[in-house]
């Protein structure tokens, strides 16, 4: 909903901080739990609820994610 070079413009904005995660779905929309790719969005959520400092099963978070997302736009 948000166009990605407005998004990857905050993010680049944003302070380094070791205490926040990203994750981008890049199939995903608005109300992401609630979509056609919403499995993948409640595992995530499930295993970050587990463990919020390990790995997200989707493999969609952190720098990379970021940096595949600003590339496109």
């Amino acid at each position: 909903i948000i166009p990605t070079p407005a998004t990857c413009r905050w993010l680049a904005r944003q302070p380094a901080s070791t205490s926040r995660r990203l994750a981008v779905y890049p199939q995903g929309y608005h109300l992401l739990a609630r979509d056609l790719h919403a499995d993948t969005v409640l595992e995530d959520m499930a295993a970050w609820l587990a463990n919020p400092k390990g790995v997200l099963p989707s493999g969609l978070d952190g720098a990379a994610s970021v940096t595949a997302l600003c590339a496109e736009g």
